[in-house]
C-alpha cells in the first residue's frame, strides 16, 4: 500500500473508530431479519418562497445547498433518537461535489460515502454546518481508498437485513446539471434523496415498508421542512430549540390534554368521608374479612372514630405525621383511617422490613408520633406514642369527628424502595386520592358487594387500591394474612372459600402463584383482573385469559407512585403486540417530552412526564430531588409536572406504548439495548414462560455481559434457541449467559428481585449450554495448547462451562474479549493472532496455531526501557512546583511501609527495583532547574535511578516509630530536585522485615502508588521463585500522556516559577478506621460490581454528605484519577504518573447518592487545579477530597503504613486508603481548633458508611 493509500486508511479508520453508532429510531414494525427491502417514497417540493430564502442563506453563509440540507437531515435525527453520534451515508453529485464515480461498488449495496458527526446537543445549527462541511470535504479527499478491506474490519459481528452497512439512513442531492438517477428502494431503513430542478428542489423519503407506515414518514417530511424554515428564520439557532411540532401543532395538543376541569376534585370528599358516607349506606355489610371473622362498616368506622378522637385529643393536626406499625389485621385499617379522621398523615411502616431500613424511615421522617402495636414498638421512642391494641387509646365516643383535612392537606408519606441510595419519602395529599379515586371508578367496573383480595404490602402504594378505596364504594376487603400471602396454596384456597370478585396484582406474582395448582380453579370466579407495576406481556395475559372467566375483564394499569397509585388504566380484550397503558385517567395529564423538554409528536419515543391533581407534594426533607422531579414547565400553565424516567410513545390512536425505564436502557460494548426488547424475543420462543435480562460484571472486567433468566421447559434446546435468537437479534443483543430457573425471585412487592438473581459465572451448574456433540471428554483439554486457552477462557468468561468445540459468543465471550484473549495468551508465553481467533473461535481448532515464543513477554533487558527526551510539566506538577519553592523545607517524599513476615533478599530486592524503574518510564524521570525555570527529562537505563539503603531493627524501639524517624530524615536531607523519584530502606528485623518505600508526588498519585506495590509483590515473587519476571504489558507512556493534556490545556496561563501568593499551611491530621468487620463488609459487598471504583465513590459521597450534614455549603474540589480521559483510544491503566484531575462539587445543592459516579455530579471538569496565579479573587474552594484507588490486598506483603502529605492549598483536605484490609479516612486540616469539629465529621461519615452497607445486605 503507497503513502496515499495509508493516509487515506488511517483517515477512515479514525472516522469509523468502534463502535459504530446505530441509529436509535423507532420502528413502527418489529425489524424482520430476513427483509426483502420493499421501499416506498414519500415526496413533496420545497417550494419557491423557501427556495428564495434557502438562497439567500446559502449566499450570506458561504455554504452550499447540499450541505444545508445533509445538515437538517442530521436534526432532523437527533431529534427523533437523541442520538448524539451519528453516521449517514451520502453520495453528491452536483457542480461543487462530484465524487460518487470513486465510490461506486466499493461499499455494500453501492452506498455512498460515510459522514459521521459526534457534538453537543447545546451547540448551534451553524456549528452543526460547519462540522458536516468539514467532515464532507475531509470525506471527499479520502473518497478514493478502497473500501472492501476496510468495512470488513468493522463490527463483524453484525448480522441482519438492516447490518448490511455502516449506517441505516442515507442522504443523496443530485443537482440539474448531473445524470438522472434510478431509485434504490428501501436497501436502507430510511433515506433522503434531493433533486434540484430548475428553481426547486424535489425532497423524496425513501423508507423500507416492513419499518415504517406511510403517514410516519409524512410525518417525518413535514418535520424536515419545518427545521428548514427554522433554520432559515434563525441560522445560529440552537439544537436544543429546535422543534418538529410547529407552535400551532404544540398549541393543538396541550388544548387536548389539559382540557379538563378541576372542579371534581375540589367537590369530592375525602377519602375518610367518602368512607364514613358509605357507612351511613351499609353500615351492616362486612367491610372486611380476617381470617374468617367479619367486621361491618358500622364497627371499623366506630373503632376508627374511637381511635380518631384520642388522637385529636393528644393534639394532633393537620400535616402531622403519625408513624404507623402493624401486622396484617383490622387494626391495620384502623389505624389508617383514625389518623386521617383526626386530621393527620400516616406514614405505614412493613414491620417485615430490615431494622436499618425502618430505623432510617423513623430517623427521615423524625418520628415525634406513633401508632404501633405493643409486641412491635421494640427500641423505638417518640414523643407521643399510643397502642392500637390498648383499650386505653379508645375514646367512649364513636361518632364520627369534624373534619379539619382539606385537600391541600397531607394524607399520608411513603418510601419507595432503594438498592444503593437512600429511599425517598413521597409525600400524597387529600387531593391526590380524591383524584385517583374519582378517576380510577370512572375508568374500570367497580360495583358496591364486590369483594377484593387484599394482598398488597402497606409499604407498597397499590395496597390503596385495596384498602381505602375499597371502602369509598361499599367493597369488601378480604384482607390474606401474612401466611396466606406468602403461600399461593391458601391464596388459591382463600379466593375459592371467600368468593373473591377483584384481584389487583403484578404480572411476577401471577407467574408465581398461576405455577400453582388449583389457581386456575380460584380464578376462575373473578369477575375483574388489574395488572399492573410491571409492563404486561402478551404470554402473560394469554395466560391470564386462560384462568379467567370468559365474562372476567382484564385491565392493565400503570402509574409511579409520586402521582398517586395508579395514573391510567387499559382493558385488554383482545391479543395485541405490545400491550399499551391506555391513556391518562379523568384529570391526568400525560406529556412525552425529548431531552430538550419538547412536546415529542405522536410516535416518537421520550420521557414521560404527569401532570393534574394526583401529583404528590415532593419527597420528604429532599428539596433537591423534589426540584428534580416535580418541574415547572411552560407547558403547565397551572401546578407541575412530574418527571417519571419512564420512556413511550403516544400511539395514533391516543394510547400511550410502555417501551421502558431510563434506567433500564444499557450500553453493552458502546450500544444501546433496550431490555425489554430482548425479553419479549425470548417470550415468543416455544416453552418459555418468563424471561428476564440482567447485566451482569465479568471476571472483573471494566465491562457488562448480558445474562438471560428463563422459567420454561425442563429440556430446553439451548442450541436450537441460540439459533433463534440469532435470526431475530444482532449478535450484541443475544445474551451472553442463559441461565434456567426454577422462578424468578420477587421482591415483596411483587417485581422481580434482580439483586437476588444468581450470578451465572458462581453458579455454572444453571447455565444453559450447547452439550458436547463428543461427550463429556470435551470439557477437558487434550494438550498444553488447549490447557493454555482453557485457563485463558476460564479467567476472562469467568467460569468453566464451556467444551473444546464451542463459540467462544456461545461460552459469553464478544469481540472486544477476543483480543483480549490473545493479549492474554501473550502473557502466558503464546501468540494467537486476533484474526485467526475471529475466524475459528473454537479451542480445539484455534489451540493448533499457538506458537511459544517468550519474545512476546515483558522480559527484562536494556532494550526495553526505551522512552527517553523532554516531558511537559503538567499543570499539576506545576502547582507542586510552585508550593515547593514557598516552602523552606522543599519537598518531601509520599511513601509506604511494606511488611514481609518471611524477609527480603537483598540481592533479589536491588535487582527487582531496577526492573521496576525499566517498566515505569516515569520513575526515570529528572528534573533540571535553571533559574525559576525548570526542565522535566525521561532519562535512560545508564543512570542510578533509585536508592536502596539497609538498616537493622533495634530491639529497644518500636519497629514503626524507628522506620517513621528513619523516613523522616531522608526527607529533611533530599533537596528539591534530587536525582532519583524513588528511595527505598530495607529494614531487617526479627519477625520479618519492613520496606520503606519513598515517592515523588511530582510522579506518583495514587493509581501510580497502587500500580508500584502490586509490581513490586509480583515481581518479587517471581525472582524469588526463580523465574523470569514477566509483568502486565506496559500501557502509553507518561510523556505522550503531558504531551496531550498541555495541548488540552494549550489557552491556560499557568506560571509556577514567580512568586507565589498561595499560603500553604502547616496541617494537622485527624485519622480514623473503618474497623475489619466494617471494612470487610464494605469491599466484599461490591466486589463483583461492574464499576471497580464503586467503594471510594461510596467513600467520597459519605465524607462530602458528612461535611454538608456539618454545615458547610461551598464548593469542594474532588482530585480525581485521570486514566479514563477519552485520549483518542491509548491506554494509561498501566502507567505511572501524576495523571489527577480536580473536579468542583457545589455542596449547597448536593444530594447523597452513593451509587452515582461522582464525576457525573462535578460542576466543572477541570484538567488541573488552582495554582498561585489564579489569585485569591476567585474564592477557590478551601476543601478538597483526594479521591484515591484503595490499594490492592496483598497476601504475601502488608502494607501496614502510608503517607500521602496534604496539598496545604486547602483548609480541609479529606482522603482515605487502605491497610492490609483495614479501611482508613484522614482528614488534614489547618486550623488546631477545629478537632471536635473534624470528630463530627468522621462520625457522620462512619454512620453513612454503616448506612449504606445496610442498605445493599
Amino acid at each position: 500500500m503507497d503513502n496515499k493509500n495509508k493516509e487515506m486508511e488511517s483517515y477512515w479508520l479514525g472516522e469509523l473508530t468502534e463502535p459504530l453508532p446505530r441509529l436509535g429510531l423507532s420502528y413502527d414494525k418489529t425489524p424482520d431479519i430476513t427483509s426483502s427491502f420493499k421501499g416506498d417514497i414519500v415526496t413533496t417540493n420545497v417550494g419557491s418562497s423557501r427556495m428564495e430564502r434557502l438562497a439567500t442563506y446559502v449566499q450570506h453563509h458561504h455554504t452550499t445547498e447540499e450541505s444545508l440540507f445533509l445538515s437538517c437531515q442530521f436534526a432532523l435525527l437527533y431529534k427523533l433518537t437523541g442520538d448524539l453520534d451519528m453516521l449517514i451515508g451520502t453520495s453528491v453529485m452536483s457542480n461543487e461535489l462530484m465524487y460518487t464515480q470513486h465510490l461506486n461498488g466499493q461499499l455494500p449495496n453501492g452506498l455512498g460515502l460515510p459522514i459521521r458527526v459526534n457534538f453537543d446537543e447545546r451547540i448551534r445549527f451553524s456549528d452543526l454546518l460547519q462540522q458536516v462541511e468539514e467532515k464532507c470535504l475531509y470525506g471527499l479527499r479520502n473518497s478514493q481508498y478502497l473500501f472492501e478491506e476496510l468495512v470488513t474490519r468493522f463490527d463483524s459481528e453484525r448480522v441482519g437485513a438492516l447490518d448490511n452497512a455502516p449506517y441505516i439512513s442515507m442522504f443523496r442531492y443530485r443537482d440539474s446539471n448531473s445524470p438522472h438517477y434510478a431509485d434504490v428502494g428501501a436497501s436502507l431503513a430510511f433515506s433522503l434523496q434531493c433533486r434540484k430542478d430548475d428553481n426547486d428542489v424535489t425532497l423524496q423519503m425513501v423508507y423500507d415498508t416492513s419499518l415504517f407506515r406511510a403517514d410516519t414518514i409524512e410525518h417525518y417530511m413535514r418535520y424536515y421542512l419545518h427545521i428548514v424554515d427554522q433554520v432559515l428564520d434563525d441560522p445560529d439557532i440552537g439544537l436544543v430549540s429546535i422543534g418538529l411540532l410547529t407552535e400551532q401543532d404544540t398549541e393543538e395538543r396541550l388544548m387536548v390534554c389539559f382540557d379538563f376541569s378541576m372542579d371534581y376534585v375540589r367537590g369530592q370528599l375525602t377519602a375518610h368521608k367518602q368512607f364514613e358516607q358509605q357507612t351511613v349506606l351499609t353500615p351492616e355489610a362486612p367491610a372486611i374479612v380476617y381470617k374468617r371473622q367479619i367486621v361491618t362498616y358500622r364497627e371499623l368506622n366506630a373503632r376508627a372514630n374511637r381511635l380518631a378522637r384520642t388522637l385529636r385529643g393528644d393534639g394532633l393536626t393537620p400535616d402531622q405525621i403519625v408513624v404507623l406499625i402493624a401486622e396484617r389485621s383490622p387494626d391495620l385499617l384502623v389505624g389508617i383511617l383514625a389518623i386521617l379522621k383526626a386530621g393527620g398523615a400516616y406514614l405505614a411502616i412493613d414491620p417485615s422490613f430490615p431494622e436499618e431500613r425502618k430505623q432510617y424511615m423513623l430517623e427521615d421522617c423524625g418520628c415525634r408520633l406513633l401508632l404501633v402495636q405493643r409486641e412491635l414498638k421494640g427500641d423505638i421512642d417518640a414523643e407521643r406514642i399510643w397502642y392500637l391494641d390498648d383499650e386505653l387509646s379508645y375514646h367512649e365516643d364513636d361518632s364520627n369527628l369534624d373534619t379539619l383535612s382539606r385537600a391541600e392537606n397531607l394524607a399520608y408519606v411513603i418510601y419507595t424502595s432503594g438498592s444503593t441510595g437512600r429511599p425517598k419519602g413521597i409525600m400524597i395529599e387529600h387531593h391526590g386520592l380524591t383524584h385517583f379515586f374519582a378517576g380510577f371508578v370512572a375508568q374500570l367496573p367497580f360495583q358496591s358487594g364486590q369483594r377484593i383480595l387484599g394482598l398488597a404490602t402497606v409499604s407498597f402504594d397499590i395496597f390503596i387500591v385495596e384498602s381505602l378505596f375499597p371502602l369509598s364504594l361499599g367493597m369488601t376487603i378480604v384482607l390474606a394474612s401474612e401466611q396466606e400471602k406468602n403461600d399461593p396454596s391458601r391464596l388459591s384456597r382463600l379466593l375459592t372459600e371467600e368468593q373473591v370478585d377483584v384481584l389487583q396484582l403484578t404480572p411476577s406474582r401471577f407467574k408465581w402463584w398461576s405455577a400453582q395448582s388449583g389457581a386456575a380453579e380460584a380464578f376462575g370466579r373473578l369477575s375483574l383482573l388489574m395488572i399492573g407495576a410491571e409492563p404486561l406481556t402478551p404470554s402473560v395475559w394469554h395466560s391470564l385469559k386462560a384462568c379467567l372467566n370468559p365474562s372476567a375483564r382484564i385491565f392493565n394499569l400503570y402509574g409511579p407512585t409520586e402521582t398517586t397509585v395508579w395514573a391510567s388504566a387499559q382493558e385488554v380484550t383482545e391479543e395485541r403486540n405490545p400491550i399499551t397503558i391506555g391513556r391518562g385517567l379523568m384529570g391526568a395529564v400525560f406529556l412525552v417530552m425529548n431531552a430538550d423538554g419538547q412536546l415529542q409528536p405522536d410516535g416518537i419515543p421520550g420521557e414521560l412526564y404527569i401532570g393534574g391533581a394526583g401529583l404528590g407534594q415532593g419527597y420528604m426533607n429532599r428539596p433537591d430531588l423534589t426540584e428534580i422531579a416535580f418541574v415547572e414547565h411552560r407547558y403547565c400553565r397551572k401546578g407541575k409536572l412530574y418527571r417519571t424516567g419512564d420512556i413511550v410513545k403516544k400511539l395514533p390512536n391516543g394510547e400511550f406504548l410502555y417501551i421502558g425505564r431510563k434506567d433500564f436502557q444499557v450500553k453493552i460494548r458502546g450500544y444501546r439495548i433496550e431490555l425489554g426488547e430482548i425479553e419479549q424475543v425470548l417470550l415468543a420462543f416455544s416453552g418459555i414462560r418468563e424471561a428476564v435480562i440482567h447485566t451482569i460484571p465479568v471476571a472483573g472486567q471494566e465491562e457488562q455481559m448480558l445474562c438471560a433468566y428463563i422459567v420454561g421447559e425442563e429440556k430446553l434446546d439451548a442450541s436450537k434457541l441460540r439459533q433463534y435468537l440469532a435470526e431475530q437479534l444482532p449478535t450484541y443483543m443475544i445474551p451472553s449467559y442463559m441461565m434456567r430457573l426454577d422462578a424468578i425471585p420477587l421482591t415483596p412487592t411483587g417485581k422481580v428481585d434482580r439483586k437476588s438473581l444468581p450470578d451465572p459465572t458462581k453458579h455454572p451448574a444453571g447455565m444453559l449450554q450447547v452439550p458436547p456433540s463428543g461427550g463429556e471428554q470435551e470439557r477437558e483439554p487434550q494438550n498444553e495448547k488447549e490447557s493454555a486457552l482453557f485457563n485463558v477462557w476460564e479467567k476472562l468468561l469467568g467460569h468453566r462451562s464451556f467444551h473444546r468445540n464451542q463459540s467462544f459468543f456461545e461460552a459469553g465471550g464478544s469481540s472486544i474479549m477476543i483480543i483480549r484473549v490473545c493479549s492474554q495468551l501473550e502473557q502466558e508465553g503464546w501468540k494467537l493472532a486476533v484474526e485467526d481467533m475471529f475466524r475459528f473461535l473454537t479451542i480445539a481448532s484455534t489451540a493448533p496455531l499457538l506458537k511459544r515464543t517468550a519474545s512476546v513477554f515483558q522480559e527484562w533487558s536494556l532494550f526495553s526501557g526505551t522512552i527517553e527526551g523532554k516531558v511537559d510539566l503538567i499543570s499539576q506538577q506545576q502547582a507542586y512546583m510552585a508550593k515547593a519553592y514557598a516552602s523552606t523545607s522543599g519537598r518531601v517524599y509520599d511513601n509506604r511501609v511494606v511488611y514481609r513476615p518471611g524477609g527480603f533478599n537483598e540481592r533479589l530486592l536491588s535487582f527487582v527495583l531496577g526492573r521496576l524503574m525499566e517498566q515505569h518510564d516515569a520513575l526515570r524521570i529528572a528534573y533540571f532547574p535553571k533559574g525559576r525555570e525548570v526542565t522535566q527529562y525521561n532519562q535512560g537505563m545508564f543512570t542510578p535511578l533509585y536508592k536502596l539503603d539497609i538498616s537493622e531493627l533495634p530491639k529497644d524501639q518500636p519497629s514503626l516509630s524507628f522506620i517513621e524517624q528513619i523516613v523522616e530524615d531522608t526527607n529533611r536531607r533530599r533537596d528539591r530536585f534530587s536525582d532519583c523519584r524513588l528511595e527505598t530502606h530495607l529494614f531487617k528485623g526479627e519477625a520479618g522485615d519492613y520496606l520503606a518505600v519513598m515517592g515523588d508526588p511530582l510522579v506518583m498519585d495514587a493509581v501510580s502508588w497502587n500500580i508500584l506495590i502490586e509490581d513490586l509483590f509480583s515481581a518479587y515473587k517471581q525472582a524469588d521463585a526463580s523465574l523470569d519476571i514477566r509483568l502486565p504489558a506496559k500501557t502509553n507512556s507518561f510523556q505522550l500522556y503531558s504531551k496531550i493534556i498541555e495541548e488540552k490545556l494549550s489557552g491556560h496561563n499557568i506560571g509556577y516559577y514567580h512568586d507565589v501568593s498561595l499560603h500553604h499551611t502547616a496541617m494537622h491530621r485527624h485519622r480514623f478506621s473503618l474497623d475489619k468487620e466494617l471494612s470487610n463488609q464494605l469491599t466484599s459487598s461490591f466486589a463483583n460490581e461492574i464499576d471497580e471504583w464503586i467503594v471510594e465513590n461510596i467513600l467520597a459521597h459519605s465524607l462530602l454528605q458528612a461535611l454538608s450534614d456539618e454545615g458547610f455549603d461551598e464548593q469542594v474540589h474532588i482530585r480525581i484519577d485521570g486514566r479514563n480521559i477519552d485520549m483518542s483510544g491509548l491506554s494509561y491503566s498501566r502507567t505511572i504518573g501524576r495523571m489527577d484531575q480536580v473536579l468542583t462539587v457545589a455542596l449547597k445543592n448536593y444530594c447523597f447518592e452513593p451509587d452515582r459516579p461522582v464525576h457525573e455530579i462535578g460542576i466543572g471538569n477541570e484538567l488541573r487545579e488552582p495554582t498561585a496565579e489564579d489569585g485569591e479573587e476567585e474564592a477557590s474552594p478551601r476543601i478538597l477530597i483526594r479521591m484515591d484507588k484503595l490499594a490492592t490486598f496483598l497476601p504475601d506483603m502488608e502494607v501496614i503504613n502510608e503517607y500521602r502529605q496534604p496539598t496545604g492549598n486547602y483548609h480541609i483536605e479529606g482522603s482515605f486508603g487502605r491497610f492490609g484490609t483495614e479501611v482508613y479516612v484522614a482528614l488534614d486540616y489547618a486550623n488546631s481548633e477545629e478537632l471536635v469539629k473534624m470528630r463530627r465529621i468522621a462520625d457522620t461519615t462512619l454512620k453513612l458508611m454503616r448506612d449504606v452497607i445496610g442498605w445493599i445486605e
